[in-house]
């Protein structure tokens, strides 16, 4: 029958009566207890609690988890959830920042889900702009995640900031990641933001991303804001005179609205033919009405004759009145052809 005891206890050097001193017991016994499986236990034990803590949001309980690994001689954590995500990954969607700043010297800030999802990308969806901060001068800020969509299928932490909408962190990512990284549809990040509709991601993009770059389908960030019907975007995107001007393909805004308009739905596109209407430049504006029609821009038409009213107004004035509009010089003339002004403001002046 094997003995129960580890090996270390039996080869304890026992003394001439066959006793065992105590140092080399003590010494025994600790050896035993490091080789035993519970030691082992023990950290699979503080690994499940240092998972608990951080799903409960739980500081002090994670404090004590990491504790006890430390002691029981673990230094890393590479152990996943169903979904292939490390404990920092989870620690960094909860949006937990004291985790995270403990996490990042136990996980590896490159590892990556089953999707190809970084503990940055996790970051991201959390929400919090302390954990991006935190994670992004640790990583590969440029790592790229596979989606089920092909408009982010490929994206950077970048992109994933743009489609939720996230504007400070937009902001912060547009320094860390590179802006001209693409998905597999060729979306920049602003593409993405316009498409989504979230006009602050939109503005911090316009600084770093080349709002003229097209994407596979040959769509500018314009015309993604169009489609999705976003006119904050779209305002945003339109600031100024130029960026109404031509595409490759020779098209305009209103040239860009008017076909989609035609392969969509009109109704749903109201809110952009409104603002479209009534910011566009006159030289624009006369174009579109001539290439597509009055009745496809009412309010174009509006514009224009009320435009074209003012400036009939402003010729007969001019013609009117070729010397000016001067108040005081017509009020002198008035005195002069009035007879005997003179003759009583001297008669005035002789009483006093």
């Amino acid at each position: 029958m094997p003995s129960p005891y580890p090996a270390a206890i039996k080869d304890i050097p026992r003394g001439s009566a066959g006793a065992v001193p105590v140092d080399a017991m003590a010494q025994a016994i600790g050896v035993a207890i490091s080789d035993c499986p519970v030691d082992r236990n023990k950290a699979v034990v503080a690994e499940r609690q240092a998972w608990s803590a951080v799903e409960r949001g739980s500081w002090r309980a994670l404090h004590a988890a990491l504790g006890e690994l430390k002691k029981q001689g673990v230094s890393r954590l590479d152990s996943r959830n169903e979904a292939g995500e490390t404990l920092l990954m989870l620690a960094a969607k909860k949006g937990r920042v004291a985790a995270t700043r403990a996490l990042l010297e136990w996980c590896d800030p490159d590892a990556r889900d089953e999707d190809g999802g970084t503990a940055l990308i996790c970051a991201v969806q959390g929400a919090r702009l302390r954990c991006v901060s935190l994670v992004a001068v640790r990583c590969d800020a440029n790592l790229r995640k596979r989606h089920a969509s092909p408009s982010l299928n490929g994206g950077t932490a970048l992109h994933f900031s743009a489609a939720g909408g996230h504007g400070e962190i937009t902001r912060f990512l547009s320094a860390v990641c590179d802006p001209k990284l693409t998905t597999e549809w060729g979306n920049t990040a602003l593409h993405v933001a316009c498409w989504y509709g979230h006009e602050h991601c939109a503005e911090a993009l316009l600084a770093v991303c080349d709002k003229a770059e097209e994407n596979k389908g040959g769509e500018t960030a314009l015309e993604m804001a169009i489609a999705g019907n976003h006119t904050e975007a779209l305002a945003r995107v339109l600031r100024k005179e130029s960026d109404w001007l031509f595409n490759s393909k020779g098209l305009n805004a209103l040239d860009l609205f008017e076909c989609l308009r035609r392969h969509g739905n009109p109704e749903r596109l109201g809110a952009c033919q409104m603002l479209l209407e009534g910011n566009a430049p006159l030289a624009l504006a006369r174009a579109a009405v001539a290439k597509h029609g009055a009745a496809a821009f009412p309010l174009l038409k509006a514009r224009l004759e009320a435009a074209d009213l003012a400036r009939l107004m402003e010729s007969k004035r001019t013609l009117a009145h070729p010397g000016g509009n001067d108040s005081s010089a017509q009020k002198k003339i008035g005195e002069r052809d009035v007879p005997g002004t003179t003759e009583r403001k001297e008669r005035g002046k002789t009483r006093l």
